[in-house]
């Protein structure tokens, strides 16, 4: 499997939602289904939650330019990757299971003719598509916005690691496992020495647990970041 060398540390950013949401902003509740199996918590409320990292590089002078997004470093009070978890006194102790979870990234073309997905857990991970699109959905400053996009591919990878994980309290919470992702992103262009990128990337997740609740979680954000 690949090994890439050390990340710099340009832009590290964490992300917590309940049910339906996107990066970089204060949790928000969209919509959310529960049906608790017993009474300690009559609606739980359970989040999803992600650290994520971009690292845009200069081209050099071939004009070939690469661009990292990784979730395998915590941020803040996320641990890295993917990871279910709830405030105290709005769920309990419970088991998830995912139904999907994936990771997206919206990038220029010419950012990313190429993917590289490294180890350590590049075997839990598979790129499924890579369509050209023309808007994304994302959430930023406590809205869902869509945006219109020129040019960018969608690259969607999915998780085939455990499906079930223990689900506990905010300051217990800890990674579903194997859920890290580290990419590298190959492209061609001379012209992102003068520009900023915009790249939008997040897991996006559904789930189920074992005292009946429900969800589907959406981290796609959107962040500029000069190389």
């Amino acid at each position: 499997m690949p090994q890439k060398d050390t990340h710099s540390m340009n832009n590290h950013l964490s992300r917590r939602t309940l049910t339906k949401s996107a990066a970089w902003a204060a949790p928000v509740v969209l919509a959310s289904s529960a049906v608790p199996a017993y009474a300690a918590s009559q609606n739980p409320q359970y989040y999803g939650a992600q650290s994520r990292s971009i690292d845009p590089q200069y081209p050099d002078r071939s004009c070939y330019i690469y661009t990292d997004v990784w979730t395998t470093r915590a941020v803040g009070q996320e641990p890295a990757g993917f990871s279910l978890g709830y405030e105290p006194g709005e769920a309990v102790d419970t088991t998830a299971t995912l139904t999907s979870l994936e990771f997206w990234v919206a990038i220029p073309q010419n950012m990313a003719d190429s993917v590289t997905i490294y180890s350590p857990t590049s075997q839990y991970w598979t790129q499924t598509s890579r369509t050209t699109i023309t808007e994304i959905e994302h959430y930023t400053n406590g809205t869902f916005s869509t945006d219109s996009v020129s040019s960018y591919y969608l690259y969607k990878f999915t998780f085939s690691g455990p499906k079930t994980n223990q689900v506990r309290y905010s300051g217990d919470t800890t990674t579903w496992p194997n859920s890290t992702i580290d990419l590298r992103f190959h492209g061609n262009s001379c012209a992102y020495d003068t520009i900023v990128p915009t790249i939008y990337s997040g897991y996006v997740a559904n789930y189920t647990t074992e005292n009946g609740a429900a969800g589907e979680v959406y981290l796609v954000g959107k962040q500029s970041q000069r190389p």
